[in-house]
């Protein structure tokens, strides 16, 4: 089942790019602190690298690997990912809706995902997202250049200590069909 959440972040597209699919191994555990990944293959990320997996979200730590499987620089990045017993297939799409914003966008299908996990599947996924937003929101407010990179270390940019969940009653929407959950938050 696929589950979609998406965001408009006031970046351009090529900074979150770099973000989300250039840096992945190094930022991932910035919108998911459950999570901790390593670079098992060669060279720079693009088409075929792989990752090792560590998911620590349900207390015992899950193993697993990640593929890239689709790399279209500034458009598209895809991975397959192998838990355990669990294989799911992710999309993340990048559209520049401006010089200075991006709709961020990532699909995930997991095959035979019970209707009963749909939900907080979504709001695993609208956290990640939500914390990507925040992150150049945080890099704002402590004066940090546009698109600046590493990322800002003050206290208040630790997503680890303040995770943001966005909800669909807070100025986003929900939308449901048989096949797909959207969920749209909106720009800041």
């Amino acid at each position: 089942m696929p589950v979609e959440v998406s965001t408009t972040i006031e970046r351009p597209v090529g900074v979150v790019w770099r973000f989300w699919a250039v840096e992945h191994v190094r930022n991932h555990p910035r919108w998911d602190p459950d999570m901790e990944l390593e670079q098992i293959s060669e060279g720079p990320m693009g088409l075929g690298t792989r990752i090792r997996r560590r998911n620590v979200r349900w207390g015992t730590p899950v193993e697993g690997e990640m593929e890239v499987t689709e790399w279209e620089p500034e458009q598209a990045v895809a991975f397959v990912v192998r838990d355990a017993d669990m294989e799911a297939h992710g999309r993340t799409s990048f559209e520049a809706v401006g010089p200075d914003r991006t709709v961020l966008t990532v699909v995930t299908d997991f095959p035979g995902l019970d209707e009963s996990k749909v939900a907080f599947v979504t709001g695993l996924m609208e956290r990640s997202v939500g914390n990507v937003k925040a992150s150049w929101s945080r890099r704002r407010s402590h004066g940090h250049r546009h698109g600046a990179f590493p990322l800002c270390n003050a206290p208040s940019c630790d997503l680890k200590r303040s995770l943001i969940l966005p909800s669909a009653s807070a100025g986003g929407r929900l939308r449901s069909n048989a096949s797909r959950r959207t969920v749209r938050t909106t720009s800041i």
